[in-house]
């Protein structure tokens, strides 16, 4: 198989579609692409799209190596950068390159989300995973119920905030449940802001219960290690259990939530 440069939208997208293992021709095809668009451009956006990716021709990486690494003083003038594949491995891959290199920022997909990928490469779509925070409105005033998928912006952080403040219609939540998708992390700046320290910490205080579903593998002995420092319970349950913490909790979703709508007590 080989690369293959797709049509772009602008003089400043790069589409590259790659199946199987790259054949040398096409791979220097591309850095004189990239060459060319990075003197021209002030940023560079580039949609890299891998199917069945097998590597490269190994006797050839070394002539890769030193073409590429003059790129290495234009990595400014990147920008939105998707890889989509679906090959899990070569998603983590790019997450780690993308941590490894400065000034430079990967976001991945899988093949599913190649629209949403190309519609974020291209700017016709600001967030690259859309929300990343869904309140769930639920049947008990007193229940702060949401759900996580992906990364966290500054204003879903300031709305996670705000929910844990009285208003005339609510009082401040004695529960909370929160389901993760995907745990993406969240803005930093936002991270570090003194109104989100202070709710979580009133969080910890003042809530009864805090049921936490799904979410990375470490999440569960994370939540062993809190609830043993905190003065209200707060329990882990898996994705399949995802009733018995709405059980738990002590309330149901409104039906238009994707959480399970059953019976629950108190």
């Amino acid at each position: 198989m080989t690369i293959e440069i797709l049509p772009s939208s602008a003089p400043d997208v790069v589409l590259l579609r790659i199946e199987g293992k790259a054949e040398h021709e096409d791979v220097l095809r591309v850095i004189d692409l990239l060459e060319d668009l990075l003197f021209r451009n002030e940023k560079t956006h580039v949609l890299v799209e891998a199917i069945d990716f097998s590597g490269f021709e190994p006797q050839h990486v070394p002539e890769y190596l030193r073409r590429g690494l003059p790129l290495l003083g234009k990595l400014k003038r990147f920008g939105r950068i998707a890889v989509v594949s679906d090959q899990a491995w070569l998603r983590t891959l790019a997450r780690i390159e993308s941590a490894l290199l400065p000034n430079i920022s990967y976001e991945t997909f899988d093949l599913s989300e190649r629209e949403r990928a190309l519609a974020w490469v291209e700017g016709r779509e600001p967030r690259p995973h859309g929300a990343g925070l869904q309140i769930i409105e639920t049947s008990r005033p007193d229940v702060l119920a949401f759900e996580i998928d992906g990364k966290l912006s500054e204003d879903e952080l300031e709305t996670i905030v705000e929910r844990f403040e009285p208003e005339e219609s609510r009082p401040a939540p004695k529960r909370v449940i929160g389901k993760i998708i995907r745990l993406g992390g969240a803005e930093m700046k936002g991270l570090f802001d003194d109104d989100f320290v202070k709710m979580k910490l009133h969080a910890f205080s003042n809530v009864e219960r805090y049921a936490l579903i799904g979410g990375p593998a470490w999440l569960a002995g994370w939540v062993t290690f809190i609830d043993a420092l905190t003065k209200g319970e707060i329990r882990h349950f898996s994705l399949e259990d995802e009733a018995a913490a709405w059980d738990w909790i002590g309330t149901r979703p409104h039906k238009d939530s994707r959480a399970p709508d059953r019976g629950v007590h108190a």
